[in-house]
């Protein structure tokens, strides 16, 4: 009986953390659906064209230049 509520405790830590980590086999970092998402390092930050498609696609209007 402990045995049993041993493994069924291990079995749901096992199935929690894979949850948080799942990443749907993202290519990419940006395309990761878990919870704990890893950081895009900083070389890797996508260019104002990138951001504003991204916006465009979200139904977002663009921010006006502030120059």
């Amino acid at each position: 009986m402990e045995t049993g509520l041993l493994l069924l405790a291990l079995g749901a830590t096992l199935y929690v953390m894979h949850w948080l980590v799942h990443n749907d086999g993202a290519e990419r970092i940006r395309d990761q659906t878990g919870l704990c998402r890893m950081k895009p390092p900083p070389a890797d930050e996508p260019t104002a064209a990138e951001q504003a498609a991204a916006r465009a696609r979200a139904g977002r209007r663009p921010r006006p230049d502030r120059r």
